[in-house]
C-alpha cells in the first residue's frame, strides 16, 4: 500500500514538472507565466497572452527589450544571437525581434544570463483604456 501511495506521488510530481511553466526575470526577480488560448493579431504580429503567477494578464509578441552594462558594446553583444532586427533605443537599450517560431522567453532567458546584459524581457503589450 506505502509504495503503491509514493509511486502515485512520485508520478503527480513528474507530470506537474513536465508542465512547467515559461518564465522570465523581471527586476532580478523570477516571474512564471502560463499561456493562455486568447490570441491576437496587430499589424501582422500575433499576440499571445499569459497569465502571470501574480495574477497579471500580459501580451507577448515576438520583441525583447534588452538593457546593456554600462560600457558595454551592445551590438557587438546582440551580433552573437539568432535575431532579425535591433533596434538601439538609447545607448544601453535595445529593442531586438526575434526570428519566427524562437521561444521568447527561452531567448529572453539567455540573453538575461550574459554578463553583458543587466535585464531582458519580453516586450509586453500593454491593452489601451479609455478615459
Amino acid at each position: 500500500m506505502k509504495k503503491s501511495f509514493i509511486l502515485v506521488l512520485l508520478g503527480l510530481g513528474l507530470g506537474f514538472s513536465a508542465c512547467a511553466n515559461d518564465f522570465y526575470y523581471e527586476h532580478g526577480e523570477k516571474v512564471e507565466v502560463s499561456k493562455l488560448k486568447e490570441t491576437r493579431i496587430i499589424n501582422d504580429s500575433a499576440i499571445n497572452y499569459y497569465m502571470t503567477s501574480t495574477g497579471h494578464k500580459v501580451g507577448v509578441n515576438n520583441e525583447i527589450i534588452v538593457q546593456c552594462e554600462k560600457n558595454v558594446d551592445c551590438m557587438n553583444v546582440l551580433k552573437k544571437y539568432h535575431l532579425t532586427h535591433v533596434e538601439k533605443l538609447s545607448n544601453i537599450l535595445f529593442l531586438v525581434k526575434l526570428v519566427e517560431g524562437e521561444d521568447i522567453f527561452k531567448l529572453s532567458q539567455k540573453l538575461y544570463n550574459d554578463s553583458a546584459i543587466k535585464s531582458a524581457h519580453p516586450n509586453f503589450i500593454q491593452n489601451r483604456k479609455m478615459r
